[in-house]
């Protein structure tokens, strides 16, 4: 393998690891459902597209936990778990 199939090699698995990432991101512009990966043999990389529809377009990241919190949603019961904790733990070491 020369230096350019080389580069051409990592190069592809970088993007297909970037979309990869991309599933726990993002989410369809569309549905709003989420993004999955499957290998398509027209390019012969893997894809990123809607896990429900393949026809739609387009992707938006997805708000995270903090900014849904200050939208007004509830805050994960996990998360809310763990700062009751911690605000116990302060509590006690005051």
């Amino acid at each position: 393998m020369n230096q350019t199939e080389l580069e051409a090699y990592h190069a592809k698995h970088e993007r297909e690891r970037e979309r990869e990432q991309m599933t726990r991101t993002h989410k369809c512009a569309v549905c709003g459902n989420l993004l999955v990966t499957p290998y398509s043999p027209e390019t012969g990389e893997t894809i990123l597209v809607c896990g429900t529809d393949r026809t739609h377009e387009g992707i938006v990241k997805q708000k995270g936990v903090m900014q849904r919190w200050l939208e007004g949603e509830p805050m994960p019961i996990e998360i809310a778990n763990k700062l009751e904790k911690l605000e116990k733990k302060e509590r006690k070491g005051k």
